[in-house]
């Protein structure tokens, strides 16, 4: 795409000119305007384009009175006059000058297989050609990919690493609605630099809408180029097992700041006619030394925090019905390594979500378990595919937990008795709600006697007063007057049992009255009874 910026007079102002054709510039009813300078004639000038990009555009002096000046020198008339990338063009003589810009635009086809969609890629073409845009062969030559459908796709995640635009077939006929000039607001050398940066981007049209089938949500991927997909892999090195997988994802780990290297030993463990377990483990043992030895020379890791695993080991591809499983094959060789170096093998697919996702927290991540993201298959299970669902997993035993220990105190009693065989926890749970129950029961019985002695009007005291009276005038007249024994008060007058706590008090041992029935210890207490007390007695 060829455009003239604008400078000085004619700051803010940006033309583009479409290849093949030819305008005239002027003060009024021209194409391209230049206003608010009267040393520019009417009909100046006129400008032809090449039909490439690359061919740059020719201007003619259509004689006007103060000329058209090409890097300070003045054009003859009605003469052609050539103007190359970053050439100065003055149009009069109040210094309406602009410069010649190639904002490089190419498009590359993808995602387009079926014979249904041959007419819009012939379409695309022609429309293509017509702007001079090329049509590049693969998406390193490209700026925008152009996708029919919404599908992930090799060429696609390269894309996105590349920081390539991804767009539908509508952006070429959205190109050819583009308007000749524009105005840039608040007008300054800086924000006039920017807008011609941006115009190779121009117009924003995004992809295609995402199809109802596909497996993954495409809805939530940011399509934009971002700058962080290209250091993503930054420290890593993938290990591939399989020879045509490694070809097909090296271009894309080396463009996100990753390494890759093919195992060591599997070829030979290949080889061996009789594989067993045992030289399995020692052939995974020898292809782990080795390949952090590897690590350590291509200097991966340096930039990882410590204890974050640097080998990525990559499962290869599941082999196919007509060839048949081979038992111990390289799969079994990358688990066995992925086992010895204590990390977890991943599939291939998680290399492109960890891409579309620009996060490697849930894929491509060797720290994880398998309970936490893939299977040993190697595949991703759902909480890789939906993250926080293991900590949404981790909420629900919580609130199991506090469930029953609400429904247990809501009875003041322990919770359902296990059957047998069950687990070691559940028993123990049983033993502390039956202590506690005991422990609960045992302070009611203490508070209602407690409560009856002291509002008895004429109760003695203490037991020990109580056996004295006895021993001194025989037995009291009535009953009435002494507290009740606890097993037969009435049911109706038995105090309501407190509501107990969540929250167990800080010591185990349940507190109760000292044992007053000893006798007391006269030794002790003169020791502890002060001498002006014994003198004045």
């Amino acid at each position: 795409m060829l455009l003239l910026v604008g400078s000085g007079r004619a700051l803010g102002t940006v033309w583009r000119l479409p290849p093949g054709a030819t305008l005239s510039v002027g003060r009024k009813g021209a194409p391209l305007l230049i206003e608010h300078d009267h040393s520019v004639s009417r009909a100046h000038a006129s400008i032809s384009a090449g039909a490439d990009d690359s061919t740059g555009i020719s201007i003619v002096d259509n004689g006007s009175k103060f000329g058209v000046h090409v890097n300070g020198r003045r054009c003859p008339a009605n003469t052609r006059c050539p103007v190359g990338a970053a050439d100065r063009v003055t149009f009069g003589a109040q210094d309406s000058t602009f410069r010649l810009y190639r904002c490089p635009v190419s498009i590359c086809i993808a995602n387009i297989h079926s014979d249904d969609t041959a007419p819009l890629v012939d379409t695309v073409r022609a429309r293509a050609a017509a702007l001079g845009i090329p049509i590049a062969a693969n998406v390193e030559q490209c700026s925008h990919l152009l996708v029919a459908k919404l599908a992930v796709t090799s060429t696609l995640v390269r894309a996105l690493v590349l920081g390539r635009r991804i767009v539908s077939p509508g952006f070429v006929q959205a190109l050819e609605s583009l308007p000749l000039a524009f105005k840039v607001d608040a007008p300054s050398d800086e924000r006039a630099d920017e807008f011609v940066r941006a115009m190779q981007f121009l117009p924003e049209a995004g992809p295609p809408d995402p199809p109802a089938d596909s497996p993954i949500d495409l809805r939530g991927i940011d399509w934009a180029p971002d700058g962080r997909r290209q250091r993503l892999f930054r420290g890593k090195l993938f290990v591939f097992a399989d020879t045509a997988q490694h070809d097909r994802y090296r271009a894309l780990v080396e463009a996100a700041g990753g390494a890759s290297a093919g195992l060591a030993g599997v070829d030979q463990w290949l080889s061996t006619p009789e594989r067993t377990e045992p030289l399995l483990c020692a052939q995974s043992t020898a292809s782990a030394e080795r390949m952090l030895a590897l690590a350590k020379e291509m200097g991966v890791g340096t930039e990882l925090a410590p204890g974050e695993p640097v080998l990525h080991l990559v499962l290869p591809p599941p082999p196919s019905p007509e060839g048949g499983a081979t038992e111990l094959g390289p799969a079994a060789l990358v688990r066995a390594t992925a086992a010895a170096l204590d990390v977890r093998p991943m599939s291939e697919s998680e290399i492109s979500l960890a891409v579309l996702f620009v996060s490697c927290e849930h894929h491509a991540n060797a720290a994880l378990r398998n309970e936490d993201s893939a299977g040993t298959d190697g595949h991703s299970s759902t909480d890789a595919a939906v993250p926080g669902q293991s900590r949404a997993r981790k909420r629900a035993r919580i609130s199991s937990f506090w469930e029953t220990a609400v429904a247990g105190d809501a009875t003041h009693g322990p919770p359902a008795v296990p059957v047998e065989g069950a687990q070691q926890p559940a028993r123990r749970k049983r033993r502390i709600g039956d202590f506690w129950t005991d422990a609960i029961q045992s302070d009611v019985q203490d508070t209602a006697q407690g409560a009856a002695q002291s509002t008895a009007p004429d109760a003695p005291p203490t037991a020990k007063a109580a056996d004295a009276s006895t021993a001194k005038d025989g037995p009291p007249a009535s009953t009435a007057l002494g507290p009740q024994p606890a097993d037969v008060t009435p049911a109706d007058e038995q105090p309501e049992a407190t509501v107990v706590p969540l929250v167990k008090p800080r010591t185990s041992r349940v507190l109760r009255a000292p044992d007053c029935s000893a006798a007391p210890n006269f030794k002790q207490f003169r020791k502890t009874v002060h001498p002006y007390q014994v003198e004045h007695r």
